[in-house]
């Protein structure tokens, strides 16, 4: 299991990040594709490649900067060694962004041989996303889209909530992000299988990704709202096309302009998830049809995939064209208004 969760804010006057080896600690032991830790203390993880690195850290005042780049996770063990530096190539990977100055937290794992799970554990904002969190997520679905290894990805929330949304301070600091909008590339872009397992609570983005996932399951308590009118936003995530396409257009009007909440109930029978499961069990759920999925020819599966997505070119330009609307309505005085009474 990999945790990825914020170190220490490095100084943002440096071009460069370096973490010092005196920072890192304990033990991590790398396999090819496979990352196992504990967690118990920061340090920073990184593969070359597919390589298999093996490496334990040691606690060194006295030891060089090393750049480092990758996962932040947490281990246990005896020190030894330094990791070596990672290579061009990874450092342009995770580096691009700050990257590794994550404030969220992404849990990965492979639960069984083929299935990778992607958990968002930001429990304390109720895991609404960041910059960062965009960023480590759609960092997570691309590796696991190209990691041969892995036929499926479940992503789900920690602690009984999927997402409540975006972090409307952080969006409120950060009005021309686009990294909502990359998020949503990668769910569209991705070739093997996504399902969601969804509990808890699904706002906004929360809810408009799914319908970006190939499957989804949701506990019957789960609360949806796509709330971005009443936000003085505008939807994204192109939903205006695709909630009307499966949905219908009265519906998607009265989702979308409203932005009441519904229940698991009314989201099965819209389309935004395939089934409404009792609480608890969306990720049962999701990891049960992630082995059916893999149990099936894995090619015939990806290019069926491709074919029910022969329109991914006109969903992609839709997101842009939302996106653009968005952010402009991002800097109205309805949507700042709108924000500040609900920060308080």
């Amino acid at each position: 299991m990999v945790v990825i969760e914020n170190p220490p804010d490095a100084p943002t006057a440096e071009a460069d990040k370096y973490i010092p080896t005196s920072r890192l600690r304990d033990r991590l032991t790398i396999q090819s594709r496979r990352i196992s830790l504990a967690r118990t203390g920061p340090l920073l993880a990184q593969r070359q490649g597919d390589a298999a690195v093996e490496a334990e850290l040691i606690d060194c005042p006295d030891a060089p900067r090393t750049r480092l780049s990758g996962f932040v996770g947490r281990s246990i063990g005896p020190p030894i060694r330094r990791v070596p530096a990672p290579s061009k190539q990874s450092r342009r990977r995770y580096d691009r962004d700050n990257s590794f100055r994550n404030r969220m937290s992404l849990i990965v794992e492979t639960t069984e041989p083929g299935v990778r799970v992607l958990t968002i554990d930001r429990s304390a904002k109720r895991n609404a996303f960041d910059i960062q969190m965009y960023r480590g997520l759609a960092d997570g679905i691309v590796a696991a889209d190209r990691d041969p290894d892995v036929d499926v990805t479940v992503i789900t929330g920690r602690g009984g909530i999927f997402t409540s949304g975006n972090d409307l301070a952080d969006f409120r600091d950060h009005p021309n992000s686009r990294a909502p909008f990359d998020l949503l590339h990668a769910l569209v872009d991705a070739e093997k299988p996504i399902i969601a397992a969804v509990e808890g609570v699904a706002v906004g983005i929360g809810a408009s990704m799914l319908l970006h996932f190939d499957l989804a399951f949701a506990g019957r308590s789960t609360v949806f709202s796509l709330p971005f009118v009443k936000l003085g936003l505008t939807p994204e995530g192109a939903s205006t096309l695709l909630l009307s396409r499966i949905a219908g257009y009265k519906t998607a009007s009265e989702l979308l302009l409203l932005g009441d909440k519904f229940d698991a109930g009314r989201a099965e029978k819209t389309g935004l998830i395939n089934q409404a499961v009792d609480d608890g069990h969306a990720l049962t759920a999701a990891l049960d049809t992630a082995a059916a999925l893999r149990a099936l020819p894995a090619e015939s599966v990806r290019l069926t995939k491709r074919l029910l997505h022969r329109d991914k070119l006109d969903v992609l330009r839709v997101i842009d064209e939302e996106a653009e609307h968005f952010i402009e309505r991002c800097h109205s005085a309805d949507a700042k208004a709108a924000i500040a009474r609900f920060l308080g």
